[in-house]
């Protein structure tokens, strides 16, 4: 173990590009004696009680349980690497000093911000703060307002290259995304036992041809920022309907404030379910959308109001960045299965477009 910005132990595997000839496996971090003993060591903290693992998909996210709430220790994959830890955090502060709800990293002993272990993770440590998640309904709602005060506020933040991409994302880009598909699809389809399986590549190579097609004309036109690239669920933490923390930069990037827009609209489009018919689906994503643009600084221009309905669409794509980074058949088999019941809507949604883009114009968004 060594502090930030020493040598590690061992050397850092480089963040792998998406099909690597030979991915390697990142496996989730876990909890071990070893772990523990650094944070009382180097931090010079302690809490009451057994550790909680509070978990994640990406890190070892425990819960130290103390007075006023104790401390959530973070341990990193280690496909992020010291330069990106130091970005997000740099950002983080720069929030909090912008009045927003996000929580500053605690500091060790001799003020670093993480602690790298074993040569491979890193480690950090926030307070916890104890709240609900967001929610379907006036949460849901009350939420918007907020994401458009962080985009406003990342677009002055000049947060360098370790910003511009996050080593694995919900997201992919328009112009990478048939690229992507094509690859995915290979995989699947040297896995796959099922027609199932089978459907998932066929429909995801159709969604990636046809968006192609109809985001053309929008390609590098909306303007690109840091945005937070996951702001849904448990990272948005709620008393009431008062926001109280704003968690997990981890996927931030840069590109277009829609698609981070879009990541939130397509999860709440996949959580009504089929039981929803269009028009209800219509209705309660242009009411967030109006939230949304009513409390930004810069509304959103024509032209990415347009191109909103095929940035919701595209997100659900953005399972095969996650299948790059899975070298075994079964992790590959989750992830595709995971994010597959969306394709169907997502494709009908490329192709009543129109009646999405109608329902995002400004006309339509007004009181």
């Amino acid at each position: 173990m060594v502090p930030a910005g020493g040598t590690p132990d061992l050397p850092r595997p480089a963040t792998p590009s998406p099909w690597a000839a030979s991915p390697r496996r990142w496996p989730r971090p876990r909890l071990t004696p070893g772990i523990l003993t650094a944070v009382q060591d180097r931090y010079q903290l302690s809490w009451q009680g057994e550790p909680v693992d509070l978990g994640g998909s990406s890190n070892l996210n425990v819960h130290l349980p103390g007075d006023s709430g104790g401390y959530v220790l973070r341990v990193h994959r280690s496909w992020v690497s010291g330069p990106r830890l130091t970005v997000v955090q740099a950002v983080r502060s720069r929030l909090v000093r912008a009045g927003l709800p996000f929580l500053e990293p605690i500091q060790t002993r001799d003020q670093q911000g993480w602690l790298e272990l074993d040569g491979h993770h890193l480690l950090e440590v926030e307070k916890y703060v104890w709240g609900e998640d967001m929610e379907m309904g006036d949460r849901l709602l009350a939420s918007m307002p907020m994401l458009a005060r962080i985009h406003d506020e990342l677009s002055r933040i000049d947060a360098g290259p370790a910003a511009m991409q996050a080593p694995s994302a919900n997201h992919v880009e328009a112009r990478l995304a048939l690229d992507s598909t094509s690859r995915a699809a290979a995989a699947i389809r040297g896995w796959a036992v099922s027609p199932e399986e089978e459907r998932i590549a066929t429909l995801s190579e159709q969604l990636a041809g046809e968006l192609q097609l109809a985001e053309r004309p929008y390609v590098g036109v909306p303007p690109r920022q840091p945005v937070h690239g996951d702001f849904w669920d448990n990272n948005v933490r709620f008393r009431d309907l008062e926001i109280v923390a704003v968690l997990d930069l981890d996927f931030m990037e840069e590109r277009p404030r829609i698609d981070d827009l879009a990541l939130t609209l397509y999860y709440v489009n996949s959580t009504l379910g089929p039981d929803h018919g269009a028009s209800e689906r219509v209705a309660a994503l242009r009411s967030l959308v109006r939230a949304y643009d009513s409390a930004l600084e810069q509304p959103l221009s024509s032209a990415e109001r347009a191109a909103l309905p095929f940035a919701i669409a595209r997100t659900v794509l953005a399972f095969t960045r996650h299948l790059a980074l899975r070298d075994s058949e079964d992790e590959q088999r989750k992830v595709a299965m995971a994010w597959s019941s969306d394709l169907d809507w997502s494709l009908e949604m490329v192709r009543d477009a129109e009646r999405w883009q109608h329902a995002f114009a400004a006309h339509s968004l007004s009181p």
